[in-house]
This record gives C-alpha cells, sequence and structure tokens, in this order.
C-alpha cells in the first residue's frame, strides 16, 4: 500500500509540475518525492520517478539550482540519488538512470 501511495504521489507532482504557469515553472520544491521514490528501491517505482526526473529536466523544469535543506546545492543531491539508483537489480531501471544522467 505504501509504495503504492509513493507511486501515485510520483505521477500526481509530474502532472502538477507540467501544469504550472510560470515559464519555465520551477519544480525543484517537487525534488523530495522524487527523491523518497528512488529511495524507495521498489524497481517500479525507481523507474517512474527516473523518467520523470528524466523529463522535467529535459523541459528545463527541474533544474537544481536551489539549494537542499543543508545548504548545498540541489544538483548534487539530484546525480547522487540517481547514481545511488544503480544499486537496483533491473535493466528498466538502469535504462532510466542512463537518461535521467545524460
Amino acid at each position: 500500500r505504501r509504495q503504492r501511495d509513493l507511486r501515485n504521489k510520483c505521477l500526481d507532482v509530474d502532472k502538477q509540475i507540467k501544469a504550472l504557469k510560470t515559464d519555465p515553472p520551477n519544480g525543484d520544491k517537487y525534488w523530495s518525492i522524487f527523491q523518497m521514490s528512488c529511495e524507495s528501491h521498489v524497481p517500479s517505482i525507481v523507474e517512474i520517478a527516473l523518467d520523470s526526473i528524466q523529463k522535467l529536466m529535459a523541459a528545463s523544469i527541474l533544474t537544481g539550482q536551489t539549494q537542499d535543506r543543508h545548504g548545498k546545492p540541489l544538483i548534487d543531491a539530484m546525480v547522487r540519488t540517481i547514481c545511488d539508483c544503480c544499486a537496483i537489480e533491473s535493466e528498466k531501471v538502469h535504462l532510466q538512470i542512463v537518461k535521467a544522467i545524460l
């Protein structure tokens, strides 16, 4: 049940960001849900999170230009979180990692 809720939240955040009216919208404040999804280590959830991250980064919506809660550049946490997904043994996740990093 918990994983299904996390998966649904990840999909909802993706939709919310795409509906923002600013040009371009800043999706950095939504990073935490994608991070939690990646840290769940559930391949189906991680795959969705990484796909959303990749699409939002490609559209310059998720930029990582803000600071995280520790005052460090958010982009550092983003790269670290994406790379940590390599431990998940799923070809689909590995493909999404490559897409997100590129």
